[in-house]
């Protein structure tokens, strides 16, 4: 009959790097970098920006991201920006192109593909539809 052995009082390296790579960002990271995604949606984001923000590095921030977010970092960008140009086109009448460089796409055609692979229809669609039962 064998007998467990007590687990050591010190993990491994193995385990705590197992650790590690399961948390994602603390509290202050999480909102330090989602006021920093918020308040600059109509520019260039660059990951470099955010682990700056962050104080980690590319490869550590992506994983963290994802699991703190539940998208990796450009997937959460994408569907702000588009969450985003929903909100202005229920809130304003500014013309799509507008909307899209507001939300710091490239143009009307960028904002429209994006836009139709999230919400499953064009902007102008959602617009109209969201106006018609208004």
């Amino acid at each position: 009959m064998q007998t467990a052995t007590a687990p050591s009082a010190q993990p491994s390296s193995t385990n705590l790097f197992r650790l590690e790579t399961e948390r994602g960002l603390s509290r202050w990271q999480v909102r330090k970098v989602a006021d920093y995604i918020e308040g600059n949606l109509e520019r260039r984001i660059s990951i470099s920006d955010l682990t700056a923000l962050a104080r980690l590095s590319s490869r550590y921030f992506a994983s963290a991201f994802k699991r703190s977010f539940g998208l990796p970092p450009h997937a959460y960008l994408i569907h702000r920006r588009v969450e985003r140009a929903q909100a202005l086109m229920l809130a304003t009448d500014m013309p799509l192109s507008e909307v899209s460089v507001a939300v710091g796409l490239s143009d009307q055609p960028h904002l429209t593909r994006l836009f139709n692979r999230i919400v499953g229809e064009t902007p102008a669609q959602w617009r109209r539809e969201r106006r018609l039962a208004a």
